[in-house]
């Protein structure tokens, strides 16, 4: 019994055992699970970590890119940088500092290339209040009313009386027409003007001469072209940029073999007999009481092997005269500047490059009144103080002060002007109006740059180069800028001489340079003509023509003489009303 009872305590014993094995055995795996899960969530958090350095990187990463975009926008659209802003990676960030769902950076993303595409880059803190006002659409008109048009009436056929009976019943009637409309086209078509021009000679053999009937007036009496076809060619190159080479193409598929050496050539004869109508503009662009300058770049070949040489140009639109003259020169030095301005006296806006300052140091002598009086550009300033404020992603409260002043001056112009076209005001309103509102905005400008800048939250702004020479080109511009004050025909900028170079920068981009010296005079014979017709509410193209066809009259006139301007008065751009041109194909004016 007893050997029993000791057998079942020994059995029970090793169960004990074994149980106890099995608990230490969970108790591991548990402890193991714990490891496990401890593991798990160090990744995880580890994971978590590395996710918001992710979002750290990324907007990083955003950020410089952004700097990146805007530093190149600056660099190519440097006159328009108050068109241009910096994506923040705020725009892709959700309040609580993560990244948002990939919708919503899908929909900020859709924004930012919605501001794309309307070039509405504006600086984050320096956003326009006002919406600015869109002029209102034009009346639709009908095709028959383009000018030069060939209307055709064309047929169509009528639905049988059986098939309107069918629907209308027996008792019908026509009670109205629709008239559609549609145009087409087809290749160029020409005009051959063919000329029966009688020889005489006498019956007698003792005389030999022969007599001829007397040509009719061309502007160059031995080319094959006319008038109004050397208009378009020059149009098409220097208005709508369709360069010689593209022109030779697109006339040969017409029909017409015109070789790009044979269009140069008649530009420089053309430009050579109407030149004097140019010179007559300039000199009553320079009895002026005001002129507004620019210049700008472009390659000429063969100028002292310079890779670029300068296209300045002087122009100026009043109530009495409205013209611009375009001038090559070799380089931008004072020399140039002296030589298209001598003999002028009044007021000069531009920007505020040292040659202008030179011209009227030359002018303008101690004790005797100033010959030149300079103004400064409020565009040029206010992009600047663009630029400067966007650097810190258009945070410098300083900086967006003054450009909201400057958008008042320009606010309290456009209504002045409104008036003043409208008759509302006189003229002597017109100043006295401005001068009263204009010079509190002045005052605040001039004190907004002798203050400690400022950013949005109230801080002082830390050392800022950018920001110094803003404020050092802003306080010698500000000397000069209210004296535009004085003059009805200034503005507050210098708008106009950059609109005077749109069409050749466009152009530039198309036919790149001009191959010569020559062909650059040549040119800026054409674009002063076709500008000042443009700031006359002219057709360029029509304009061009009418030049053309009278100064062919002009010229083969008997004893005629070029150096007698006054010849070309009719022709001045002021005199001519757009029914005074022959044709009008296209529509372009100073308001494009």
């Amino acid at each position: 019994m007893k050997s029993t009872d000791t057998e079942q305590l020994l059995r029970e014993n090793e169960a004990a055992k074994q149980e106890i094995e099995n608990l230490k055995r969970a108790l591991s795996t548990a402890q193991g699970d714990r490891q496990k899960d401890k593991a798990e969530l160090k990744a995880m958090a580890e994971m978590l970590a590395v996710s918001n350095e992710q979002r750290d990187a990324f907007a990083t990463a955003l950020k410089s890119v952004s700097e990146r975009l805007y530093s190149t926008l600056i660099k190519q659209f440097s006159r328009k940088s108050d068109d241009i802003r910096r994506v923040d990676p705020k725009d892709f960030v959700t309040k609580n500092g993560q990244l948002d769902e990939a919708g919503d950076i899908e929909a900020a993303a859709e924004g930012v290339g919605a501001d794309c595409e309307k070039n509405a880059f504006l600086p984050l803190r320096v956003q326009q209040t006002k919406k600015s006002k869109r002029k209102p659409s034009s009346p639709k008109r009908s095709l028959k009313d383009i000018p030069g048009v060939e209307v055709k009436y064309a047929e169509t056929e009528h639905l049988s009386e059986e098939e309107i009976k069918k629907i209308c019943g027996d008792n019908y009637r026509i009670i109205g027409t629709d008239q559609i409309q549609y145009f087409d086209y087809k290749p160029a078509s020409f005009v051959v003007y063919v000329i029966n021009r009688n020889r005489y000679g006498s019956k007698s053999k003792e005389i030999g001469a022969v007599a001829y009937d007397p040509m009719p007036d061309r502007l160059m009496q031995k080319t094959m072209v006319g008038e109004g076809f050397l208009a378009a060619l020059f149009e098409d190159k220097f208005v709508y940029r369709i360069s010689y080479a593209l022109q030779e193409k697109r006339w040969a598929a017409a029909g017409l073999n015109l070789s790009r050496q044979a269009m140069s050539w008649w530009q420089l004869k053309a430009t050579g007999i109407v030149e004097p109508l140019v010179k007559l503009i300039e000199s009553h662009l320079m009895a002026g009481s005001s002129l507004q300058m620019d210049e700008t770049t472009m390659k000429v070949v063969g100028v002292e092997d310079r890779e670029k040489s300068y296209i300045w140009v002087r122009n100026s639109k009043g109530k009495d005269l409205s013209a611009a003259v375009y001038d090559v020169g070799p380089e931008r030095s004072n020399e140039v500047a002296f030589k298209i301005t001598d003999g002028f006296k009044g007021y000069l806006q531009s920007d505020m490059y040292a040659s202008y300052e030179a011209i009227a140091k030359r002018n303008n002598h101690p004790g005797a009144p100033p010959g030149i009086i300079l103004v400064s550009c409020a565009c040029h300033i206010r992009r600047r103080a663009v630029e400067t404020t966007n650097v810190y992603g258009g945070h410098i409260a300083t900086a967006n002060d003054i450009v909201g002043y400057f958008n008042d001056m320009f606010e309290i112009e456009r209504d002045l002007r409104a008036k003043l076209d409208s008759k509302e005001i006189d003229d002597t309103t017109f100043l006295s109006d401005r001068k009263d509102l204009v010079t509190p905005l002045i005052e605040d400008i001039n004190a907004k740059l002798i203050e400690q800048p400022k950013l949005d939250n109230g801080a002082l702004l830390p050392q800022s180069p950018m920001y110094d020479r803003f404020v050092n080109y802003a306080t010698s511009a500000m000397e000069i800028l209210p004296n535009y004050l004085e003059c009805i025909d200034l503005t507050p900028g210098n708008n106009l001489s950059e609109r005077s170079f749109k069409d050749l920068k466009k152009a530039a981009d198309s036919w790149y340079y001009f191959g010569s010296l020559k062909g650059a005079q040549s040119g800026c014979i054409l674009l002063s003509l076709f500008r000042s017709a443009q700031l006359n509410g002219l057709n360029p193209g029509g304009y061009l023509q009418k030049v053309f066809t009278e100064g062919a009259r002009i010229t083969n006139a008997k004893g005629y003489d070029s150096n007698n301007l006054e010849l070309w008065e009719g022709l001045l751009p002021w005199k001519l009303k757009p029914s005074d041109l022959a044709w009008t194909d296209k529509e372009k004016t100073a308001g494009d």
